[in-house]
């Protein structure tokens, strides 16, 4: 019996770890392979064209099927919710004013998309991937981000209210938010090296055992974190923003 492990994941020259780089340094068309080997169970990915070497020279038996992807598309006001998205992967696309509320984008994968004015309320996003996915005046409340695809991770919101949501041990190195609602937010865990937070609300927002070296929150507000629980080296902050440095102490401090 194999093991099973689901990998949906873009790969162009990305070794695939799990094989123990046995197959590596895909590229060409997308595909959707399953990696047979005794050794290293099942493997499902989005690949590129296996090359014929690696396929006799590490006989790992693989079944092709074409996935559906959608390239430099524009999608406009059209309504996803209650239910399961359609295609596999997006690269290049842009959604404008659409609704996801509940919607299902589980496994699918956004490469260089751009969202605006959408609305994400409850969505499904188990291993789904965002990979240099921007997000624009977006309504994203309730989304846990810890059920997302870690491969590659990058985003940017500009805008949008992201409150109840949560980043749960998620590596947001230089991530930037933007003139957004955070209340309510649970960065415990989480790696905010070199974040930038420009004019946010963070209210009620959780930080606990998360790496805030060098994060910039000098223009954002209502934030309360404890110094002795989180990593808070070079970090900024303005003035006015000491007392949610202090907030345990119950000191009345005055400017």
């Amino acid at each position: 019996m194999f093991n099973s492990l689901e990998l949906p994941i873009f790969l162009k020259t990305v070794p695939i770890k799990h094989l123990h780089n046995r197959c590596h340094y895909l590229k060409g068309t997308l595909f959707k392979a399953d990696f047979f080997n005794e050794n290293y169970g099942v493997i499902s990915a989005f690949i590129l064209d296996v090359p014929s070497t690696y396929r006799t020279k590490y006989h790992c038996k693989i079944k092709f099927m074409e996935v559906e992807l959608f390239q430099k598309k524009h999608f406009d006001q059209i309504n996803y919710s209650d239910s399961r998205m359609p295609g596999e992967a997006y690269e290049k696309c842009k959604f404008t004013s659409c609704n996801f509320t509940n919607s299902d984008l589980s496994r699918i994968e956004f490469i260089d998309c751009q969202f605006f004015e959408c609305n994400f309320s409850l969505t499904k996003i188990d291993d789904a991937a965002f990979k240099n996915t921007g997000f624009n005046q977006c309504k994203i409340m309730g989304i846990d981000f810890g059920k997302c695809d870690d491969f590659l991770f990058i985003a940017s919101f500009l805008g949008c209210n992201l409150d109840y949501s949560i980043f749960h041990g998620k590596n947001l190195k230089k991530f930037k938010f933007d003139h957004c609602s955070l209340k309510d937010v649970d960065f415990s865990n989480a790696d905010l090296t070199l974040a930038i937070f420009d004019s946010c609300d963070l209210l009620a927002a959780s930080f606990f055992d998360t790496i805030l070296e060098k994060a910039d929150f000098r223009t954002s507000y209502n934030y309360s974190l404890d110094p002795e629980n989180n990593k808070i080296k070079k970090a900024k902050f303005s003035v006015t923003g000491l007392p949610g440095l202090l907030s345990k102490y119950n000191l009345d401090v005055e400017y």
